[in-house]
């Protein structure tokens, strides 16, 4: 794998193609950081992710929004949950005919779940507030990069279901469909 993420990189192509974890946000770092010694050339972004950590998407999408570059995100099979976020830092968006983009609201994660810390009502406060700071990063993005309104991104989110390619360019989500 590092083998062909290299040979993309030296095409200026950065793969996302996998569930968002703790070792795709250093990789993606380590990506940008090579492609400025490179004077910042142009970057595609390919993405066909299922999503995954939230944390993790959101420092990558700070590292492609702060790529002083030109990014080209393209969404080759699907960009559900945090992909369709990091998707949002691409200055432009395109979409295969086929592919399908979800947004959704945000999730705790399995580990902060635990049976002792629900029994807990201070646990379970602390949780709400961690998702809501969570939420409301995520709908900030949504609202700037889609025009839609807070209502309407809300609404989209808790449907939690696919969109096709032409949906989410209706929404805002992507720029052209190829």
């Amino acid at each position: 794998m590092n083998e062909l993420r290299n040979s993309l990189l030296e095409q200026n192509i950065i793969n996302i193609d996998s569930w968002i974890d703790l070792t795709v946000e250093p990789y993606v770092h380590s990506a940008t950081l090579r492609l400025q010694v490179k004077k910042c050339p142009d970057v595609q972004v390919l993405i066909s992710s299922d999503g995954g950590s939230e944390m993790m998407g959101l420092h990558i999408y700070d590292l492609l929004r702060l790529y002083p570059g030109k990014e080209v995100g393209k969404v080759l099979t699907y960009a559900r949950s945090i992909a369709a976020i990091i998707l949002q830092a691409c200055d432009q968006r395109i979409c295969a005919r086929h592919a399908r983009i979800r947004i959704h609201n945000v999730r705790a994660r399995g580990e902060v779940l635990s049976f002792d810390r629900m029994r807990s009502s201070k646990e379970v406060a602390k949780l709400l507030a961690e998702l809501e700071k969570g939420q409301v990063l995520v709908d900030d993005i949504l609202m700037k990069r889609t025009g839609q309104s807070l209502k309407e991104i809300r609404r989209v989110c808790k449907r939690d279901r696919d969109m096709t390619a032409q949906e989410a360019k209706d929404f805002g989500l992507i720029d052209e469909i190829i």
